[in-house]
């Protein structure tokens, strides 16, 4: 993808990551395969398309560039769900890895806001498993 953008488009000056994935796998009995499928979504995916937006930046020595990671509630309050606990896991990582990165590489001291989204998006996200449980937050 970073390839082609770079052929097109000569790199890349802004990146929004916007990856989320959620499956209803409970810690003590989920199954391995949905956990790294959150993973590999939530988190690697994230983190690669970072590392690929930072490199295309820094190639081009673009100083004033974003990189834009989109998160969930869940990376930041833990939800009544237990079906949802291996999610959120997988968001709090997403705010410790956005933190982590403003932190290190950006100009200013990064941002991190948690800001509830449309009440349809979430019940997407949750598979309306949580409808009541996020009026927690």
């Amino acid at each position: 993808m970073f390839s082609a953008i770079k052929t097109l488009h000569q790199g890349v000056d802004v990146c929004i990551n916007n990856a989320g994935l959620a499956h209803n796998e409970p810690l003590l009995s989920g199954k391995t395969d949905s956990w790294r499928n959150m993973i590999d979504v939530n988190v690697l995916a994230l983190s690669i398309c970072t590392r690929e937006a930072y490199q295309s930046m820094k190639e081009r020595n673009v100083d004033d560039g974003h990189i834009i990671n989109i998160n969930s509630m869940g990376g930041h309050r833990m939800v009544p769900s237990a079906d949802e606990h291996f999610y959120c896991a997988t968001k709090y990582a997403v705010t410790a890895l956005t933190e982590g990165c403003g932190k290190s590489y950006g100009k200013q001291r990064p941002t991190s806001e948690p800001r509830l989204a449309e009440q349809h998006y979430l019940v997407t996200v949750f598979h309306m498993n949580l409808t009541n449980g996020l009026y927690n937050y």
